[in-house]
């Protein structure tokens, strides 16, 4: 395992940063979910989103100057530990993107709980907002039985999500209904696979955690 979760003093408050990045990912994609199923665009959500996008990347940049900080007076070996926060702030910040973009699905009028299938779209949706959770209680306990646990459940589910992207794809659905599906799983696979990264820094080499994230075609 890596001393990512032994909180060296000079780091002392990464691990508090990057939990509240991720209850401000949290707090998006409950806000654009609720959107997108029938509560519809609004200015209340509409700044609700922002302001918590906002927050992630302002939390994002602070954590970067804190580690270059770090980095230019660090040891050799804690350069990895260093470079694996990074990773992780990246990826927080993506989950935060494609938590936002799910809000657009409501901008352009696209309405998920009127869909045929709008049950299991539903029960995605909540699978997801569970992962959120379990990743950051995986940082809050700093334990990494449960960063395991978030990871099998990540991928298994990115694989599902990427079943879902090419049943739209390839149905006969209406093209609103296809596009809006289509879209929506995109996002829970992104998200899926950012929370995976997230979750597997607790034990994995750096070339791995970047793995999860690779935008692969299949």
């Amino acid at each position: 395992m890596l001393s990512f979760f032994k909180r060296p003093d000079s780091l002392e408050d990464i691990e508090a940063s990057i939990i509240e990045m991720l209850d401000e990912v949290g707090t998006i994609f409950d806000t654009a979910c609720e959107a997108a199923f029938g509560g519809g665009r609004s200015s209340a959500t509409r700044s609700e989103v922002r302001s918590a996008d906002d927050r992630v990347e302002e939390i994002r940049r602070d954590v970067i100057r804190r580690l270059t900080i770090h980095a230019s007076v660090a040891a050799p070996d804690d350069l990895s530990d260093t470079f694996t926060y990074l990773l992780v702030t990246r990826d927080a910040e993506r989950a935060s993107d494609y938590a936002k973009n799910i809000y657009d699905l409501a901008k352009y009028e696209l309405d998920l709980s009127t869909m045929a299938d709008a049950a299991a779209m539903a029960s995605d949706r909540d699978t997801v907002a569970s992962l959120i959770d379990a990743a950051t209680n995986a940082f809050r306990s700093g334990d990494p039985d449960v960063a395991r646990a978030v990871v099998r459940d990540a991928v298994a589910a990115e694989d599902r999500f990427d079943g879902q992207v090419r049943a739209a794809a390839t149905g006969s659905l209406e093209a609103h209904e296809a596009v809006a599906k289509a879209l929506f799983y995109r996002y829970l696979k992104r998200l899926s696979a950012h929370l995976a990264a997230l979750a597997s820094s607790a034990y994995a080499s750096l070339d791995r955690i970047d793995d999860q994230t690779d935008e692969s075609p299949e």
